[in-house]
């Protein structure tokens, strides 16, 4: 022991005072440290339990780590060489198996996936959320054009006279439609007057055009209805 160092066993209880021990102190029962402990040779525990190495400072636990605070990892977190990693700095993160989610998931950016995306629920598919879709009435004619730059939609049409077997085509100008989508109508409410069906006649950069044929063969339709369209984006690449 160091010089000036002071050792006192009191029933059982050793008090160490400022003493400094050259070889190995072994001790079978817990030890108390009260002030803070400098390993200076790194530390081992039970072999390879839980190790500190000597100088880089790497940890190993071989157990299971619970912690019920906060964790901060500055240098980025790596499970298993590849099957979990989070990247320093971007935070981009892989994962190497299955993502079960049992709750909501919102996404803020695009979702990008390089498998078939399914649903397997009864009721609420695969579609667009609040927000996505709008609305617009036709003004002056049947022909008269419409704005609504949306995903999706519903349009009232005007309710001019459409004469039996006739055809009215106009242009729903819309910038989220590009010219490699598929726009897909239908009728929420059909005319109360006679069977008149939409359909989708082009699809440019911007806009598509809808007909409204009447179907009867005698009746004119003079009411108007409401068409929902929605835009599945599509590619020619």
């Amino acid at each position: 022991m160091a010089a000036g160092g002071k050792v006192i066993v009191n029933a059982g209880a050793l008090t160490a005072d400022a003493t400094k021990i050259t070889t190995t102190l072994e001790v079978a029962g817990a030890t108390t440290l009260t002030g803070e402990l400098i390993a200076n040779g790194g530390i081992t525990c039970d072999t390879d339990a839980f190790t500190v190495a000597d100088t880089s400072g790497n940890t190993a636990i071989k157990g299971t780590l619970t912690v019920t605070g906060a964790t901060v990892l500055n240098g980025g977190l790596t499970m298993d060489t590849n099957k979990f990693t989070v990247a320093d700095t971007s935070g981009n993160t892989v994962i190497g198996g299955t993502l079960g989610v049992a709750g909501a998931s919102t996404l803020t950016g695009a979702v990008s996936a390089a498998n078939a995306v399914l649903s397997s629920h009864a009721t609420a598919g695969i579609g667009y959320g609040t927000g996505a879709g709008g609305a617009v009435t036709q003004e002056t004619n049947r022909t008269t054009g419409v704005t609504l730059n949306k995903i999706c939609g519903t349009i009232t049409t005007h309710n001019a006279s459409l004469a039996a077997g006739a055809e009215a085509t106009f242009t729903v100008t819309n910038s989220a439609v590009a010219a490699t989508d598929v726009v897909v109508v239908s009728l929420q409410d059909k005319s109360a007057t006679a069977l008149s069906i939409p359909f989708v006649t082009d699809v440019t950069t911007g806009a598509f055009d809808i007909t409204l044929t009447n179907l009867d063969a005698s009746t004119a339709d003079t009411s108007a209805s409401k068409i929902n369209f929605v835009v599945i984006k599509g590619v020619a690449s």
